[in-house]
């Protein structure tokens, strides 16, 4: 509903505050953080949860979330951070 009325802000401190209190995250979720990270030009933010994703969940992070990182660099022209996505993958 949030994502709908484009309510950036908002999700962002409700999933940061899901995260604070030990809650694991679906993918979903992770994906809908990392859009609203961007909506809000929080690029590095994104970048950090996308480090700790990739930390975290070594081998099963879905193809979604690497387009998501892909489409949110080359978004903000970092041609250089979609390869290193693309290595990744």
């Amino acid at each position: 509903m949030l994502k709908k009325r484009r309510k950036w802000l908002q999700i962002i401190q409700v999933t940061k505050w899901l995260m604070s209190k030990g809650q694991v995250l679906t993918w979903t979720t992770y994906d809908t953080l990392l859009l609203a990270l961007s909506m809000d030009g929080r690029v590095d933010e994104a970048e950090s949860i996308w480090n700790t994703i990739l930390q975290t969940y070594t081998r099963s992070v879905p193809k979604k979330l690497f387009s998501r990182m892909i489409q949110i660099y080359n978004t903000r022209h970092l041609p250089d951070k979609v390869l290193e996505v693309k290595f990744e993958f």
